[in-house]
Formats: C-alpha cells, sequence, structure tokens
C-alpha cells in the first residue's frame, strides 16, 4: 500500500498491521479516544479520563505471526492503549505499517484490562470507566499490585505479543515484559472470582452488562 493511501487516522473498528522483524502482526481499533469523547458529550471516568486529551487508541492485539500481510483468523490476544504518533508520525513508511480492513465493533463485546487500587482501607475494582468498591480489605492484600495494563508503546505491544505467543526468540531487544498477572486481573482467575464474588456479581459478567449496571453505557462511543 501506497503511503499516501494510508489513512490519515484510524477509525473504530479498522484492523492494521506493524512490521517487526520481518514478521507482520495485527491490531483492531475498538476507539479512537480522543475522537470518541470529543463527539460525545457524556463525561467520561476511569481510565478513560487518562487518555481523553492524549492521542491514542483502545486496540485489540489479535493472535498470530504472520510472515506476509495476510490476517487468516480473528482471536483477540490482548487489549491495550496504544499511541497514535507512533503511526502517523511525518517519518512513517509503508514498509512499517499499513490499513488492511475494516470490521465493525460490537459494543456489547468490548471489554477492558482489570486492576485494582485502595480507599479506605478496602480494594477497588477498577476497569474501563468502572471503579467498584469492594469488600476486600487492602491488608490482606498487600501483595497485589496490579497497576493495569492502561498504556503500551509500540516496543511494549510488540514484546507483549511475542511473549504471549510464545516467540521471544523474535525479540531482538531481549526485553521481557513483566508478568501478566501484574498486568490485568482477567489473567488471574482466582483473584478475578475473588473480586467479583466481593461485590456480589458472576465472574463472566460482560463489560458492556457490568457498566450497564453502574450508569455507564459504552455504545455511547459508536
Amino acid at each position: 500500500m501506497e503511503l499516501e493511501n494510508r489513512p490519515k487516522r484510524l477509525q473504530s473498528g479498522d484492523i492494521f498491521w506493524v512490521k517487526y522483524n520481518g514478521k507482520y502482526f495485527f491490531a483492531r481499533v475498538i476507539l479512537d479516544m480522543k475522537k470518541a469523547f470529543s463527539l460525545n458529550k457524556l463525561p467520561p471516568s476511569g481510565i478513560f479520563n487518562t487518555f481523553l486529551t492524549e492521542g491514542t487508541y483502545y486496540v485489540e492485539f489479535l493472535n498470530g505471526i504472520y510472515d506476509e500481510p495476510f490476517l487468516t483468523t480473528i482471536e483477540v490476544l490482548f487489549n491495550a492503549f496504544f499511541p497514535t504518533n507512533y503511526l502517523h508520525r511525518k517519518n512513517s513508511t509503508d514498509e512499517e505499517w499499513g490499513y488492511y480492513s475494516n470490521m465493525p465493533v460490537n459494543s456489547t463485546k468490548i471489554d477492558f484490562p482489570e486492576s485494582i487500587s485502595y480507599k479506605d482501607g478496602f480494594l477497588i475494582f477498577k476497569k474501563g470507566e468502572l471503579e467498584i468498591k469492594s469488600n476486600l480489605s487492602s491488608e490482606n492484600y498487600n501483595d497485589q499490585k496490579v497497576n493495569g495494563m492502561n498504556f503500551l508503546d509500540f516496543e511494549g505491544l510488540i514484546f507483549l505479543g511475542l511473549q504471549l505467543q510464545n516467540r521471544s526468540d523474535l525479540n531482538l531487544e531481549k526485553l521481557y515484559p513483566p508478568e501478566m498477572k501484574k498486568f490485568d486481573i482477567r489473567f488471574n482467575s482466582e483473584f478475578h472470582n475473588q473480586l467479583h464474588q466481593s461485590f456480589n456479581e458472576n465472574s463472566d459478567i460482560s463489560y458492556y452488562e457490568l457498566s450497564l449496571k453502574h450508569g455507564y453505557d459504552i455504545s455511547r462511543f459508536f
């Protein structure tokens, strides 16, 4: 694809590829954060506040490492916030990334990383716009340090994708992201279940359903 034919800004549902060490990796844009909030009159909350004024895409990193820029399956590996300035910087070349196709986003299927914070002696469950107080005492969970996988630069996105697909041999920089449990509680099923039980929810409830219960409708951004 010629550089001038690439979109100046990706849209919700756009799938794009990035190239690293001769291999192709794919991700799909779920939200252009700045655009989503500029078009919506309802205020953001939670981690969304962090990225309101930033040039940031919320993306799904797709499973698979390819020799050519041709995607064969759609399977989400993880979610992350990704800097738009990497793709749209002036010296970006058509060898580094390219637009692939668009697959519309179903707002009822969107998911977000899970993390915790501490307030008034209790754990606070954080996910997307949600901040829910649990009945778990922070005194008993001091060893749980989950800051949340809120933002990754380009290298972090690729290196984490390599790690989760057991392809550290392609990591030329020899950088190793921390254990996933420290980034996202969804990768720690026992703790994930404990938190949901603490505020009387099923652990398999979708983000869409849970956020509606707390007054947030993710579909307002589409």
